[in-house]
């Protein structure tokens, strides 16, 4: 009777253990038994415990649902997909155009992508509404009064894509007095601040004069001046400075820049000259210098030439070679004289010597031989 009695109570125990568990979406603890203990469909089993079921987030989809021994498993969707937490798989974003549709906002991994019809005012609605209550926010703050931060709020509306392509509208918060204040200018160049606002009045902004630039928005009070490019240093006008942009320069023929930036060049140097004994391998251009190679044997340059020519063979062309060539010189040739004459000429010219001797020898004896007759 005692045992009915008690397994009675562990009964009951379990079932009002059961009851709250489901009432308050808790855990619940089982009466150690050798029976399993009772709980509901969306919970499992942990030891003699029971814990409700995860619930998969939007961008996620069920890939195992929940079993009474085991937790649901939940896997995020992929690029192209969404799913709202509640599907076994992820659905691909419906292509707009494919249905005839523009799109009017992406879709995400939770969301499918939202379509309209074509010529949407949506977006110009949008603006327009923005435009208007930016207006009033900032009467509304001009009328309450207050420091400088608050009425003269710099209240800028710029439109932006997000990472999704959407359109949105973001707004330049208040600049208190100890920070630079931007000058509001559509373009956020060509000006400069003249003065900072105070308490009663706004920033004042005045134009970039001739020879000045401003090409961002700052609170820069005056322009940068314009960059000078100097022939002496190899450089030209490309485009000249306004207001808004500083000049760009470039090299001029002859130079080939050395230092650049995204529009121009900032320094060059002047091309190399090929020194005699070379030739130009590889001619300057804007972007790179002259390139020069050395003559080899046998072959000359000035320097000025693309290639190194042959030395001249003079006896290929009847002359004789009065001098060699070099790697800057061409060989130096001359006539040629015929081996015959020269002979004659060195015979005739020895033969007139020898009768001089002679002549002089016999002069001298007669003039002897006289002045012995006389002495006789």
């Amino acid at each position: 009777m005692v045992e009915a009695h008690t397994n009675w109570t562990t009964m009951f125990l379990q079932f009002m253990f059961a009851i709250c568990s489901v009432s308050i979406n808790t855990y619940y603890v089982g009466v150690a038994s050798t029976a399993s203990p009772f709980h509901p469909r969306d919970e499992y089993r942990v030891g003699h415990l029971a814990q409700r079921h995860m619930v998969c987030s939007p961008g996620q989809y069920i890939s195992q649902g929940g079993t009474a021994d085991k937790d649901t498993e939940c896997l995020q969707c992929t690029n192209g997909t969404f799913s709202d937490g509640t599907s076994t798989s992820c659905q691909p974003h419906t292509k707009c155009e494919s249905v005839g549709l523009e799109l009017i906002k992406p879709g995400r991994d939770s969301t499918d992508s939202e379509c309209g019809e074509h010529g949407s005012n949506t977006a110009v609605v949008a603006i327009a509404t923005g435009v208007t209550l930016a207006v009033l926010l900032v009467i509304a703050l001009k009328a309450i009064g207050g420091k400088c931060y608050g009425t003269l709020l710099a209240c800028i509306m710029v439109m932006l894509n997000d990472s999704d392509g959407v359109l949105t509208c973001y707004f330049v918060y208040p600049y208190s007095m100890d920070t630079t204040i931007i000058c509001e200018n559509l373009t956020g160049s060509g000006m400069y601040v003249k003065r900072h606002c105070t308490e009663f009045t706004s920033t004042s902004c005045k134009p970039c004069t001739e020879g000045t630039f401003q090409d961002n928005m700052n609170g820069r009070e005056r322009c940068f001046s314009c960059t000078n490019c100097d022939a002496g240093l190899g450089l030209k006008v490309k485009k000249f400075c306004t207001v808004t942009s500083d000049t760009v320069c470039e090299n001029l023929d002859g130079y080939f820049c050395i230092d650049s930036n995204r529009d121009g060049c900032i320094a060059a140097q002047r091309h190399m000259v090929c020194s005699p004994g070379q030739h130009v391998s590889q001619r300057g251009t804007a972007d790179k210098d002259t390139e020069c190679l050395q003559c080899t044997n046998g072959t000359f340059s000035d320097g000025t030439s693309t290639s190194c020519q042959p030395h001249t063979i003079c006896e290929s062309v009847g002359l004789k070679q009065i001098q060699p060539g070099s790697d800057s010189t061409d060989s130096e040739c001359g006539e040629q004289v015929q081996g015959s004459n020269t002979g004659l000429v060195a015979g005739i010219i020895t033969g007139l010597v020898l009768l001089l001797c002679i002549a002089l020898a016999l002069m001298a004896l007669w003039r002897k031989k006289i002045i012995g007759n006389i002495l006789l």
